[in-house]
């Protein structure tokens, strides 16, 4: 049962529906009313947690986890349980049939259960052992993915990277009836507990007890001799306590609503006293009432083992948060832990209580109490708790002999046991398997980042590559070609080429900067097929159309007007090559290039002679024979032509 079924709401009430639904059941379940004090503690602890939004979330995430297959939590069966000379001996026939039927391969462990093989053997170490594998083994990279992966995973995995502010467990805070009406229970027993502890409406025919003056959390009562039973809301928060006017109980349930929901949004510190009034006015103004009707009273509620004992020491009621604050101000340095005090010596110890009582006495003479009740209370608790301060007092004397006398306070190294050592190896092979573990994670780790950068650095130089092409496309006379001159110069080669078609806009340029014969690109070849062929028989192939025939490279062309055909954006071809690709798929290629060139040929049956102006078609001359039977120029037939054998003949059939 969860806190929602506890209440009577849906998983997605508003906080006007929990408070309400709260003042409905709690009026219900109050033992004045006829309940239990259990049933208004469960039913209060709800309230508690679904308006505080940490909480809920933390209650809605374990809900959430419930949803998941029972097969995870699921008893062992019979057959598990078997002896282990059984479980051998199926053991033994399992291997036997496996042998004979044919396996699947193994797949290999993920990241996910890499990690959760970490986390679980990390919960298994001591708190020592943990904190030095984490600091010696663990690389920050693993810390932060192993946080991460805690943080998605639902269940105790999420619980420990969540807030740690109010920790809530699941388990603690069900109702007595979850727990006990388990239905792996035997009927007999399930019979008894719905007997022990029956739904609260099974009570609705039962008279309620005249019980009055039924104190519980969050709610005190008073019963007058006239017979009326009158109560106030009560609640408390580091150390102070906040109580309403005495009225009766729906009065006093819609207080305690305004009280709780101070107290969760108030955040301790400094200036408690200045947020508490300000949470306060915002939570009574919420449920429609002033301040002032509440008529609250403060107190400061301490205890200090040293001085009085396990008794609590209460302040006087105020009504005003100015002198709440003054007092909590003035009484500020005597409220400290246990780690605080066991430092002083017992003199300045007794200077503390003595100026305590006096800052004490003054606030009670302030509020108009007696002072001689106040003090002889005072006195007698200090006297009844002698026997702790001299106990405290030879404690000290012991550690002052020790350091005196280190040999005779020695304390004795414990014997070890066998089952400590036992426990020792088995936690040294946990951090064997946990170091191997990590090490492997971490070579999957490194690998991803070096795919990672791969993959950057491709993009960068795949982007600077189009960036470069576009200008040169756009405006070759923009682009810097004094690398181009200076590798002229330093060449020793008599021929000199380029791998790109598309610098034949520089051919006289650079060719004027040497005396060496320079070809830019097989355009070089167009003037002589001109003289031999018209326009319209020859057939132009190259990469991109478009900028082939952009104003920029009508000097190249020399106003040639045959069909220049260039490759379809679509085609696997162009795209390894515009985009710089690393695997190019020459099959597909083939095909793409085929199609390509019996389309254009079905365009221009008049062709008798093809150019091909990329250095990237040449290796598809074969597929162009299967449809042309005429000339095919390139860049190696034009290398050829201006010195003989250079070239290997099986490259220019």
């Amino acid at each position: 049962m969860s806190f929602y079924d506890v209440l009577g709401l849906q998983q997605n009430a508003s906080l006007e529906d929990i408070r309400l639904a709260f003042k409905q059941r709690a009026l219900e379940v109050h033992p004045d009313k006829g309940g239990t004090k259990e049933a208004f503690h469960r039913v209060y602890q709800a309230f508690e947690t679904l308006v505080a939004r940490q909480r809920r979330e933390h209650h809605d995430a374990w809900l959430a986890s419930l949803k998941e297959p029972a097969s995870r939590n699921r008893e062992p069966s019979f057959a598990e349980k078997r002896p282990k000379g059984q479980a051998r001996k199926q053991k033994k026939d399992a291997a036997k049939t496996r042998a004979s039927t044919p396996q699947m391969p193994r797949p290999r462990p993920s990241s996910r259960s890499r990690l959760s093989k970490i986390h679980r053997l990390l919960g298994r170490l001591s708190r020592e052992t943990r904190r030095q594998v984490i600091c010696q083994h663990f690389s920050q990279k693993q810390r932060l993915l192993l946080e991460k992966w805690m943080s998605l995973m639902p269940g105790p995995a999420a619980d420990e990277t969540r807030d740690r502010e109010s920790p809530v467990d699941p388990s603690a805070t069900l109702p007595q009836e979850a727990i006990l009406n388990n239905e792996s229970r035997p009927s007999e027993e399930r019979s008894v507990v719905r007997l022990a502890l029956p739904d609260l409406p099974a009570r609705s025919h039962i008279k309620p007890k005249a019980r009055g003056r039924s104190k519980v959390r969050g709610l005190g009562a008073e019963k007058y001799p006239s017979g009326v039973t009158v109560y106030m809301a009560c609640i408390g928060i580091d150390g102070v306590v906040v109580s309403s006017r005495k009225c009766d109980l729906p009065t006093a349930l819609d207080y305690l609503v305004i009280l709780t929901t101070m107290k969760e949004r108030v955040q301790l510190g400094d200036n408690l006293v200045s947020r508490m009034e300000q949470a306060l006015c915002l939570a009574a103004e919420e449920q429609g009432k002033e301040l002032q009707e509440l008529q609250l009273g403060f107190s400061l509620h301490m205890r200090h083992a040293y001085w009085i004992g396990r008794h609590t020491l209460c302040t006087p009621r105020c009504h005003s948060f100015k002198v709440l604050a003054d007092h909590r101000q003035l009484l500020a340095p005597f409220f400290q832990r246990k780690s605080d005090w066991v430092h002083f010596d017992p003199q300045a110890l007794r200077n503390q209580w003595l100026q305590f009582q006096t800052l004490y006495l003054d606030i009670c003479s302030s509020l108009g109490m007696q002072l001689t009740k106040v003090r002889q209370r005072l006195q007698r608790m200090y006297r009844l708790n002698s026997n702790y301060r001299e106990a405290f007092r030879r404690h000290l004397e012991r550690k002052a002999m020790a350091r005196e006398d280190p040999r005779r306070w020695r304390k004795k190294q414990p014997k070890v046991t066998s089952r400590q050592r036992r426990a020792h190896i088995i936690e040294e092979r946990r951090v064997k398997v946990l170091s191997r573990l990590l090490r492997e994670w971490q070579c999957v780790i490194d690998k991803d980042d070096a795919r990672c950068r791969l993959r950057s650095q491709q993009h960068h130089r795949r982007k600077r590559k189009n960036a470069e092409d576009r200008q040169v496309n756009a405006d070759p006379e923009a682009l810097d070609i004094s690398g181009f001159v200076s590798a002229l110069a330093a060449a020793e080669a008599k021929v000199i080429s380029t791998s790109c078609g598309f610098l034949a806009y520089f051919q006289q340029v650079l060719a004027a900067k040497t005396e060496k014969t320079f070809i830019s690109s097989s355009l070089v070849a167009l003037p002589g097929l001109r003289s031999r062929f018209r326009d319209d028989e020859i057939m132009i192939l190259t990469f991109d159309a478009h900028i082939l025939g952009s104003p920029a490279y009508s000097t190249a062309l020399d106003g040639f007007e045959g069909p220049v055909v260039g490759l379809d954006k679509s085609m696997h071809l162009y795209e390894v090559i515009s985009q710089d690709l690393a695997h190019l798929d020459f099959e597909r290629a083939e095909v793409e290039m085929e199609r390509l060139v019996a389309t254009a040929l079905d365009r221009f049956p008049g062709t008798k002679a093809i150019l091909l102006e990329c250095t990237n078609l040449p290796p598809y001359k074969h597929v162009i024979r299967r449809h042309f039977a005429g000339e095919i120029h390139d860049c190696l037939t034009t290398l050829e032509g201006v010195h003989s054998g250079l070239v290997k003949e099986r490259f220019l059939a």
